[in-house]
């Protein structure tokens, strides 16, 4: 069950998310979307987003968000110095009400990521989509309860993605809100790839609290319905650095996706630390060394294959569901 404060602050976060969102599409088309929103206290990685009687909600589950928090508040402890200076951007000596900032953004970003997702599924048509083709109005995060076919499945898990990172990159590089932060500690975000490189630090939390290091069978690509985590993980990024330079042309990342495909594992690593010594899970199945060949060629190619088949099998589809112009 989410102690108090933080039920507070995933419920902000969710209505603030939503608002943002709605803001967007409020200068686009003058309209809103009304839509409503659960946290039910149960220890279940899921999250829901739903259509029904013509109207939306989200659900999401406690788990997640505690876990999120219990991880970023183990890692920023003062013992644990190399992940502040991952997160600080720098070798700085160890401040605690630094870590504490930083803890509150990290926490912050994962929980965007997780309800941005969702409102993708929502926004960009996924659920009055699948009403249309008789299937259930509802996107679960559970493969078992996905009545999608497994190419129609990937391509609308991939642009929930994309829709998130667009959103988290959008937040986070906004000189405003940089500016803002910088009030509550001069310096805190040193510049837009130090706030691209938190929103990065955030995702691989979050992918790997899902299982990225969890060992797995190789999958056949054609069959199942959520990509691996691995290359998953790696679109998101893809995604992230394309919205950045489309948002911030005038201030390039100081890396590119083959810096990130280096150094994601050791972020990831902590995670397993704390999986370890916090969780007592087996170090051999939860390693930053397993599934290692979800990055390899003929997986990132398939994400290639996902992009075009949205493109010439999609895309006219979604549109008259889609509350914003498809990509």
């Amino acid at each position: 069950m989410l102690q108090t404060f933080l039920h507070k602050r995933c419920n902000e976060l969710i209505e603030a998310a939503i608002h943002y969102v709605n803001n967007d599409l409020k200068y686009l088309s003058n309209k809103e979307i009304s839509i409503q929103y659960d946290i039910k206290n149960a220890i279940k990685f899921n999250a829901q987003s739903v259509f029904h009687q013509d109207k939306y909600s989200l659900i999401f589950y406690s788990e997640f968000f505690d876990r999120i928090y219990g991880a970023f508040n183990t890692l920023l402890y003062k013992e644990n110095i190399t992940f502040y200076h991952v997160v600080s951007f720098g070798k700085e000596k160890y401040d605690e009400d630094k870590a504490h900032r930083y803890l509150d953004i990290l926490f912050d970003l994962a929980c965007r990521l997780i309800i941005n997702h969702e409102l993708g599924h929502i926004f960009n048509g996924h659920l009055k989509y699948k009403k249309h083709y008789g299937q259930s109005p509802v996107m679960y995060m559970n493969e078992d309860k996905n009545d999608l076919s497994p190419l129609v499945s990937q391509v609308l898990e991939l642009d929930a993605d994309a829709f998130a990172a667009t959103r988290s990159i959008g937040f986070m590089t906004y000189d405003d809100n940089i500016a803002e932060f910088n009030k509550l500690r001069p310096n805190l975000i040193q510049n837009k790839s130090h706030a691209f490189l938190l929103t990065v630090v955030a995702a691989v939390i979050v992918f790997s609290i899902q299982g990225l290091g969890k060992k797995r069978d190789n999958p056949n690509l054609l069959q199942i319905k959520y990509l691996p985590l691995r290359t998953r993980q790696d679109y998101y990024l893809r995604c992230a650095i394309n919205a950045h330079k489309t948002m911030n042309s005038n201030e390039p990342l100081a890396f590119d996706i083959y810096f990130l495909r280096e150094v994601v594992p050791n972020i990831e690593q902590y995670l397993n630390l704390y999986n370890h010594h916090v969780l007592g899970f087996d170090p051999d199945e939860y390693s930053s060394k397993n599934n290692r060949d979800e990055l390899n060629t003929i997986y990132l190619e398939h994400c290639d294959t996902l992009d075009s088949f949205w493109e010439q099998n999609m895309r006219e589809g979604l549109k008259p569901f889609s509350y914003f112009p498809p990509a």
